[in-house]
């Protein structure tokens, strides 16, 4: 999961959905929590005792994930990585430049949309359709 955040294409809360229909249920409150615990990275907490702040120490355990996908996770729950832009659905092979295409003459993204045929053994055909004219 820290590595499908880390490649900052999808927003965390769809990666969580994605794995949800996987069958790994977990709430949204709890996946980001779970993407923010030091624990994955071998930390613990050792929380504030007697007017001695919180602090983390390196734990016996092995680290689940490297310290720098968790780092770049943290980035992108920040806010702080460069806006790169998300997907919102699969990306369909046959149309991998939806998107990123701009009409010459209006500026408009040009995107392309799967045709169903009536008959059966036609095949299928792609066409191009210009948004917000």
């Amino acid at each position: 999961m820290f590595k499908e955040v880390a490649k900052d294409i999808e927003t965390p809360c769809y990666i969580r959905r994605k794995f949800a229909r996987k069958g790994y249920n977990i709430p949204e409150s709890s996946f980001l929590e779970m993407l923010r615990n030091k624990f994955y990275i071998g930390k613990i907490r050792v929380p504030a005792y007697k007017g001695e702040p919180e602090y983390y120490v390196n734990g016996e355990h092995e680290a689940i994930i490297d310290e720098e996908t968790f780092y770049k996770v943290q980035e992108i729950l920040d806010g702080k990585r460069k806006k790169t832009p998300k997907l919102s659905k699969a990306i369909n092979l046959d149309l991998y430049l939806r998107k990123f295409l701009i009409c010459p003459v209006c500026g408009c993204a040009l995107t392309g949309r799967q045709v169903r045929a009536m008959a059966a053994n036609t095949p299928t055909t792609f066409v191009v359709t210009i948004k917000n004219i």
